[in-house]
């Protein structure tokens, strides 16, 4: 039964990676989500400052 052994292994094999696959790729959606929301939250405090500076200024 050297075959079927080889041909089972082989499907965990690919199975195995599909999941190592998916998991990494869902990690990384994640990781650029948060990046992005991040970026996007610091941009809009730094817009923030600025009116509030260009308020104080002008007004």
């Amino acid at each position: 039964g050297g075959g079927i052994f080889h041909e089972s292994s082989s499907k965990n094999l690919i199975i195995g990676f599909w999941w190592a696959a998916a998991a990494l790729n869902n990690f990384l959606v994640s990781v650029f989500v948060i990046s992005c929301c991040l970026v996007y939250t610091k941009a809009n405090l730094a817009l923030v400052f600025v009116c509030l500076d260009v308020k104080c200024k002008y007004t």
